[in-house]
């Protein structure tokens, strides 16, 4: 019988690795490191949480599912192809698919996310209808994230798990503003019968570059829907989309649970009320996480700051700005360098370079500064410099939405390195081989410190501490100087700050038949 560790466990025991690494700032890959724990977890407790389904592997998942459904939690009798034969020879084989059999049923029964990347839009009936009927009464997935090529699926009745929490998709505005209703329509609808669901992600966009439709419609009348059951309200919302209309999302002034909002809309017919968005902050006091996308079409920014940071709950804010937004720029470096409080993680994207400049000089001469993770989505070497200098809390830096990784590293400069460590190697070219050996014992005496001398590289340098093998986050180490605040030990004149590069971009599949999906099948 395998242990089943809590998740809340697993995730305490992971932060408390992550904490005695930056203690003792060893060098690591942090999400390495991650990766690692969760992965042993896995192991340990059988049980794996993401399944990824494709094309490749739809009919195992299905089988391992419906085997499950109908032995209940015991484990299930082997199909015919696999059961015990006497034929002389194939005992090995059928050892080895039992096994398989066995690895199979585990993976389907413990699945909580459910990555779904299956195109059944031109399936047979009775097959869809399968696919429904074991997604629907699986008890363990609780979160759902499908694409443009997988959404049509859960247009249909009770196919939805009946546990559902969380539910994203990546929609194309051409194959969902199509038929009576509509696409997401009808997903809106399937998702309102879910009892449980408190989050929902969604993002619309266009493959070939459209004009916007009014697709928020269908997303508001579920949103109200959701506010007036007895069941609970959301609490994550995310939507990014180009709008016609911003009236459309009053609605959100309606939730009172609300943890997390993410509102990247742009384009409309009318401005972009942002003393909305303030309203939202007011009735959501439990509010943990904004972001928001602004631009010279956005009005109502003053009440937005003001909210923001008289709001008692938020810690990480992301703001990005576009256009001629040099005034709402301003106005909110000069409130995060004064008002701020809470916010300890901060995203921002500027409409230049130079309002990143601006922000972070203005962090390094605040007081009382409390952000210690910045997520930016720009670099040169202005903002490096300006990092350099060092700022106050601040530990750890995240670049995304940029096309390529624009660090070099900057290893320390020979020229200024650690005099004494040039001595050895001029003794070692002037004396015997025993004055050598006599010197080196007396170094290995200071081997601690001469090693805090050569690894800690001069301020303003830059190391790759990531591991080779990762692609998706390259990891960076920048030696900044420590603030007046950071440094309490005078002998401590720098600070290790973590950069991270990450960038995900939108992937869409070679072949996109575009008059296929823009059909309506009822």
């Amino acid at each position: 019988m395998t242990t089943t560790i809590p998740h809340t466990i697993q995730s305490q025991i992971i932060r408390e690795c992550l904490l005695e690494w930056n203690v003792f700032s060893l060098p690591t890959n942090t999400q390495g490191l991650q990766y690692v724990c969760k992965r042993w977890f896995q192991l340990i407790s059988n049980q794996p949480r993401t399944i990824h389904v494709t094309e490749d592997n739809i009919q195992p998942f299905l089988n391992t599912l419906e085997r499950m459904q109908g032995t209940g939690t015991s484990d299930p009798n082997p199909p015919a192809d696999v059961k015990s034969t006497k034929t002389k020879g194939k005992k090995d084989v059928v050892a080895k698919t039992k096994d398989q059999q066995q690895e199979d049923w585990n993976l389907a029964k413990n699945v909580t996310y459910l990555l779904w990347g299956v195109d059944t839009y031109d399936e047979k009936k009775s097959k869809v209808q399968r696919i429904c009927r074991l997604l629907h009464n699986c008890p363990t997935i609780t979160h759902i994230k499908t694409n443009h090529v997988g959404l049509s699926l859960f247009e249909k009745n009770e196919c939805l798990p009946k546990n559902l929490i969380h539910f994203a998709a990546e929609a194309d505005q051409e194959s969902c503003f199509v038929g009576i209703d509509g696409r997401l329509t009808s997903v809106y609808g399937q998702l309102a019968k879910c009892p449980s669901i408190v989050s929902v992600d969604i993002s619309v966009f266009s493959s070939e570059g459209r004009d916007p439709r009014e697709l928020e419609e269908e997303f508001t009348p579920f949103l109200a829907k959701k506010n007036k059951e007895a069941s609970g309200q959301l609490t994550h919302i995310s939507y990014d989309s180009e709008i016609m209309e911003f009236d459309h999302f009053k609605t959100l002034t309606k939730c009172t649970d609300l943890v997390s909002l993410k509102l990247n809309v742009y384009g409309g017919a009318s401005p972009i009320d942002l003393s909305l968005i303030a309203k939202v902050l007011t009735n959501n006091p439990n509010l943990t996480k904004l972001s928001l996308r602004m631009s010279d079409r956005s009005e109502g920014h003053k009440a937005l700051y003001k909210a923001i940071f008289a709001h008692p709950s938020l810690r990480s804010l992301q703001i990005n700005f576009y256009y001629d937004t040099e005034e709402q720029v301003q106005e909110l470096i000069e409130m995060i360098s004064t008002k701020n409080k809470k916010i300890t993680d901060l995203g921002f994207r500027g409409s230049d370079d130079e309002s990143t400049v601006t922000l972070l000089e203005a962090l390094s001469e605040a007081d009382n500064q409390v952000v210690t993770h910045l997520r930016l989505g720009a670099w040169n070497e202005d903002i490096r410099s300006s990092l350099v200098k060092g700022i106050p809390a601040l530990t750890k830096v995240t670049l995304k939405g940029l096309e390529k990784d624009p660090i070099k590293p900057k290893p320390k400069s020979k020229s200024k390195a650690n005099p004494k460590a040039k001595v050895p190697q001029l003794r070692k070219t002037q004396s015997k081989k025993k004055q050598v050996k006599e010197e080196s014992e007396e170094e290995e005496e200071d081997e601690e410190d001469k090693m805090g001398e050569d690894d800690g590289a001069e301020v303003g340098s830059i190391k790759k501490v990531s591991h080779a093998l990762d692609k998706i986050i390259t990891t960076y180490q920048l030696i900044a100087n420590a603030s007046s605040a950071d440094n309490d030990d005078d002998d401590d004149e720098t600070s290790i700050i973590t950069i991270k590069y990450s960038n995900k971009p939108r992937i869409l599949p070679k072949e996109y038949d575009m008059e296929k999906h823009s059909e309506f099948d009822h």
